[in-house]
């Protein structure tokens, strides 16, 4: 939220041979050099308070601003449609928080610098719900996947092994993992 290069004041937008400063407190709206727009509570010319922060590139940051930077509980809408919801730090999603994107694909779960860290849990298009821990964005360790028939693959730092709920012959006779051949 910085001011282009070549302005006079890091807060303010040349307009002519005039600047126009942010509101210093109160309700306000405030439009950027780059064309980023700012509507919401200001204290000490800067967005603190509940606001919503518009990017030129389509992105909208709903919540809690503190001294110009989205932190607490917030809704995060980019220009390809995916919203997030959940705790964000300095404008990044670190915390809880649900990320659904335009084609139907949710992660649910811990999330650090913006990107799934820890425990988290989501489902794919074709109703595959996976769960098990990530580290920077990427599966790591033991993960489980149940796909949309109920079969169920446990993936463990890259190896597949697979699991099963239950597999029955026509019979009804539950087999073991033993008795299945696969491949």
């Amino acid at each position: 939220m910085e001011a282009s290069e070549g302005t006079k004041s890091p807060s303010a937008q040349s307009v002519g041979t005039y600047m126009e400063l942010p509101p210093r407190s109160g309700f306000g709206t405030y439009t950027y050099p780059n064309g980023d727009v700012y509507e919401g509570e200001w204290e000490g010319s800067k967005p603190n308070g509940y606001g919503t922060y518009t990017s030129h590139s389509g992105g909208v940051y709903r919540g809690r601003f503190m001294n110009g930077s989205l932190n607490g509980h917030a809704t995060v809408q980019w220009g390809d449609g995916s919203v997030y919801v959940g705790d964000v730090e300095d404008f990044c999603a670190s915390g809880y928080g649900t990320l659904t994107r335009p084609d139907g694909t949710v992660h649910e779960g811990q999330y650090s610098n913006g990107v799934p860290n820890g425990h988290g849990w989501g489902t794919v298009p074709d109703g595959t719900r996976i769960e098990g821990e990530f580290k920077d964005g990427k599966p790591c360790g033991r993960m489980v996947a149940t796909d949309a028939m109920g079969r169920v693959t446990e993936v463990c730092c890259g190896d597949v092994k697979m699991s099963f709920t239950s597999i029955k012959t026509e019979g009804g006779r539950e087999l073991s993992e033993d008795e299945v051949c696969i491949g």
